[in-house]
């Protein structure tokens, strides 16, 4: 994505992925969805200025099948 972008930032087990990736999730293997904004978004820097939406999977970042 652009940095001019107004998107939020995307993390799925802690890694940043762009809007095609975030799409592409099976909502069967989300274990857990937050939105950080404003203060909370700040540890992100500029990047989580229009706020982080951060998605844990069941899998947990391990691409085992």
């Amino acid at each position: 994505g652009s940095d001019g972008s107004n998107a939020a930032l995307l993390i799925v087990d802690g890694r940043q992925v762009d809007e095609t990736d975030f799409g592409n999730l099976n909502t069967a293997d989300i274990a857990s969805i937050n939105v950080l904004k404003d203060a909370s978004a700040s540890v992100y820097g500029s990047r989580g200025g229009n706020g982080v939406v951060i998605v844990e999977t069941k899998r947990g970042g391990n691409q085992h099948p």
